[in-house]
Formats: structure tokens, C-alpha cells, sequence
């Protein structure tokens, strides 16, 4: 589970983002658009608050 979900993802966002180069259909346009507006929008807010958690457990632990 640990492999499969991240490399599933990875080959299904990957062929989407492929069709945007080589299929000339506005769907397709479509599609990359959304992904690249909304999608990457939610991924770098969950990015950032990951990385503010592990800053703050990290600075927790290192004793200055």
C-alpha cells in the first residue's frame, strides 16, 4: 500500500499531464487547467502546514 498508491497516482497524474501536449482536444486543455489551478493549490496548503508541523516537532526536540 505504502508503494502502489503513490506510483498509481503519480502514473495517473502523469498521463493527464502528457494528453495536454499531445491531444489537441479542448477537453484536454480543460482538464490540464483544472489540475494545474485547483489541485496544485490543495497540495501546497497540505505542503506548507506539513512542513510547519515538522518544523515546530523539530524545534521541540533540538534543545538550543
Amino acid at each position: 500500500m505504502r508503494v502502489k498508491l503513490p506510483l498509481g497516482l503519480m502514473i495517473v497524474f502523469g498521463i493527464i499531464g502528457f494528453t495536454d501536449s499531445f491531444v489537441p482536444h479542448p477537453w484536454a486543455e480543460n482538464a490540464h487547467g483544472i489540475l494545474r489551478n485547483k489541485l496544485l493549490i490543495v497540495i501546497s496548503i497540505f505542503a506548507l502546514v506539513l512542513g510547519a508541523s515538522l518544523m515546530l516537532i523539530r524545534a521541540r526536540r533540538t534543545s538550543w
